[in-house]
């Protein structure tokens, strides 16, 4: 699931806020944020407590559910599980429209162009 927005707006002046992770099949998980101080929250700051109650929501699940949480939070890139074969992949595919084998050459001039007549 890739999460492709992130939607924050406030209920109720700055009491409580409501963060929406918004995914690419446009899927929405909400969560409800209370702001315990009488001062409005950065939109970063909301974010933040959202993930760490959402964090804490799918700790209790993977709970119930027999599930070992850090299996679904840790997947480790290809550099780091040692993948040769994956990063050269990803090195082809990234270098793929890099090269210009079929531009023609062009011709450049370091020279300034001047007066073409005779010197006095």
């Amino acid at each position: 699931m890739d999460i492709v927005e992130t939607r924050v707006s406030s209920l109720g002046g700055f009491a409580t806020y409501i963060v929406e992770f918004v995914t690419e099949s446009e899927e929405r998980i909400t969560v409800k944020v209370e702001n315990d101080t009488e001062a409005e929250l950065s939109r970063d700051a909301v974010i933040r407590k959202a993930v760490l109650k959402l964090g804490e929501a799918l700790s209790v699940a993977c709970i119930e559910c027999g599930i070992e949480p850090a299996s679904l939070l840790t997947v480790p890139s290809a550099r780091r599980a040692g993948d040769k074969s994956e990063l050269e992949r990803q090195l082809d595919e990234g270098l793929e429209d890099t090269f210009p084998a079929s531009d023609p050459v062009s011709v450049t001039s370091s020279t300034i162009a001047g007066f073409a007549g005779p010197k006095n």
